[in-house]
């Protein structure tokens, strides 16, 4: 960490950002690395040494299920959903037209190839996949991306003309700035409003900025306005900041620096801020509690928040009502339970583990322990972190948390569904509820790769065994 003895007049108190002086040189320094990575890769002899030189590539196709309301999971119009009634496999393609009604999938649907009269890129080089409530995004090893689904908010980033209207296709979201930092690094696709990283560390939000009713400053830019294009965060520039990652919940938005400092912006209610206060915050401001800790990963739920430290400690904060935070004892929560400041989550279970990954639904949480144990707490169905039992003999790696439910990976690449059905979440020809963790038949021939749960639906990047 590079400290300057400068002075700052800004908005907030000085962070633990290095310098806006220091900050200049990286980020020129970071996008300069950028280019010439993107050089490489369209460098024709520096692929072709690499393909000499390594083992050929497995061609990976892109999996949807669950709701695909707005056209979220593209494919080709089905006479019926699919479901258990296609013979228990993957749904089959039945026409040549694009279907956008509220089709429900409750098996997975290959959207490689179906798509392919509509998507212009290649799925072998999707880098990231984003999910949010009703909409989809993916993200490019170039740096592009292209999103759809519903824009009611201008949550897909795209021209304010389409501003209300589906966009039913995957369409680029054309942002020159972003690309001279570099590109997209990571998506993150909201109920109303999204964000973005860039490969320079610079933090874009967009979307609806908050109302009379829910508070404003979700989208950290210093007032309320709604913003359709991506819009740089320029107060964490000034600060010196830059973004390692992002999380946004119902109305406020989670950022963790390189520099392992948490901030937040948005509304207070619930104590989503973790700073105590129920007031908004219409710039990012570092979580004071947290000042002292290495944090290494966030998450956020509708209206609650959790961080990982580098040792392997859960911290949470936000609304309780389900039990999302722990704690509450017994199995009833006061539904106006809420944790305005950072607490330990640790429990009997917990006890002397470290934890690896952590992931947030809507109302629920699930972690991984460095030994590839998983638990789950929240919903209203555990009030206290719950080891589950997954159907497998290979150890686990990997979690994610949609609306209502739970996707695990283990190590020799297979999936593993539980929680709440409907719409088809879990991928296992039902809608109905299951605490029990099934694997996920349908990809059974399949190496899973990436997995990004949304509210309702879930997309899934696999790699052909035998290819």
């Amino acid at each position: 960490r590079i400290t300057l003895q400068l002075t700052i007049t800004h908005h907030i108190p000085p962070s633990p950002c290095p310098s806006s002086l220091t900050t200049m040189t990286l980020r020129a320094l970071k996008k300069a690395q950028s280019a010439l990575k993107q050089a490489s890769l369209k460098d024709p002899t520096t692929i072709t040494t690499a393909t000499a030189s390594s083992t050929a590539v497995k061609s990976r196709k892109l999996y949807g299920w669950g709701n695909s309301s707005s056209n979220t999971l593209p494919v080709v119009n089905m006479d019926a959903s699919s479901s258990s009634s296609d013979g228990g496999g993957v749904a089959s393609l039945l026409s040549r037209s694009i279907s956008s009604s509220n089709v429900i999938h409750d098996c997975p649907v290959e959207l490689t190839g179906l798509m392919h009269e509509v998507i212009p890129f290649q799925i072998q080089d999707i880098a990231g996949l984003a999910a949010g409530k009703d909409s989809t995004g993916v993200v490019m090893n170039d740096g592009k991306c292209y999103t759809w689904g519903a824009n009611k908010f201008g949550q897909l980033g795209h021209d304010p003309k389409v501003v209300g209207a589906e966009v039913s296709f995957p369409t680029l979201l054309e942002t020159d700035e972003i690309m001279e930092g570099g590109g997209v690094q990571k998506l993150v696709l909201g109920n109303s409003f999204s964000a973005i990283i860039d490969k320079a560390g610079d933090l874009y939000t967009f979307g609806n900025g908050g109302s009379t009713m829910s508070g404003i400053g979700f989208l950290g830019h210093g007032d309320g306005n709604d913003y359709i294009i991506p819009k740089k965060v320029e107060s964490l520039v000034e600060d010196g900041c830059f973004v390692k990652d992002v999380s946004v919940g119902k109305y406020h938005t989670t950022v963790l620096t390189e520099e392992g400092e948490v901030l937040t912006a948005g509304p207070g209610s619930w104590g989503t801020l973790g700073n105590f206060d129920p007031e908004e915050q219409l710039y990012f401001e570092p979580v004071e509690l947290l000042a002292e800790e290495n944090i290494e990963q966030i998450c956020s739920g509708s209206e609650f928040s959790l961080a990982l430290t580098s040792e392997g400690i859960i911290l949470g904060w936000g609304r309780n009502d389900k039990g999302q935070l722990a704690g509450g004892g017994g199995t009833v929560v006061d539904m106006y339970a809420l944790e305005n400041m950072p607490c330990p989550i640790d429990d009997e279970f917990l006890s002397g583990k470290v934890v690896r990954k952590i992931a947030t639904g809507s109302s629920h949480c699930a972690c991984l322990t460095e030994d590839g144990e998983v638990a789950f707490w929240g919903m209203k169905q555990y009030f206290v972190p719950t080891e589950i039992q997954i159907p497998t003999q290979a150890k686990c790696i990997d979690i994610w948390c949609g609306g209502d439910y739970v996707c695990v990976l283990s190590e020799d690449g297979h999936l593993f569904t539980f929680g709440k059905g409907k719409y088809g979440v879990l991928g296992n020809f039902s809608k109905s509820t299951s605490w029990v963790p099934s694997h996920l038949e349908a990809l059974k021939e399949k190496s899973v790769v990436n997995v990004c749960t949304g509210i309702n639906h879930v997309l899934c990047l696999v790699e052909d065994n035998n290819s």
